[in-house]
């Protein structure tokens, strides 16, 4: 078995002009036998949408006589745990990105309740209902942004954790 990375957007009919040795089928019966291997390509890979394979997809493919090898790496050898490597590796950048982000605003968050604590600020407010209305409208925004944060964490310490799974069952069916 074989994979690669998409490097960048695509679909169908380019990946098979890419990865297939006669896409036209100039032979007789080659079509037949490309439509097969493209059916297990599509059978490999679920998450795949073939309409618009977006660049960063990982494709696994077949060991197929009509696939050029050029482009895709083998599983054997130590492929499947660099694979796995830059997968948790890109999903901890992410985590990564995700807390500082969170972090950031929670930081804005507290600057911008201690500014409106000011006596100065607060008189400012009380003599301006309209001023009003738009803090307490903000600190409402803020608050459901800082809720969406708190669920996107939790969203994806679950994906993390069925990351792992998955790339167990991987690792099992690829052996």
């Amino acid at each position: 078995m074989r994979f690669i990375v998409i490097e960048q957007a695509s679909d169908l009919q380019a990946l098979s002009a890419r990865l297939l040795r006669n896409p036209a089928g100039g032979q007789a019966g080659s079509q037949e036998l490309s439509q097969a291997t493209l059916e297990q390509i599509r059978m490999l890979n679920p998450h795949a949408d073939f309409q618009h394979l977006e660049a960063g997809t990982v494709l696994l493919l077949p060991e197929a006589p009509e696939l050029k090898d050029a482009d895709s790496q083998s599983l054997a050898g130590n492929s499947f745990e660099d694979f796995t490597t830059r997968t948790r590796e890109g999903l901890q950048a992410v985590a990564q990105r995700m807390k500082s982000s969170a972090e950031a605003l929670a930081a804005d968050r507290a600057a911008v309740t201690a500014t409106v604590k000011s006596a100065a600020v607060k008189r400012l407010i009380e003599s301006d209902p309209l001023l009003k209305k738009q803090l307490d409208e903000a600190g409402s925004e803020s608050s459901d942004a800082q809720k969406q944060a708190q669920e996107a964490s939790r969203q994806l310490e679950t994906f993390q954790k069925g990351l792992d799974v998955e790339l167990q069952i991987l690792r099992i069916m690829l052996e």
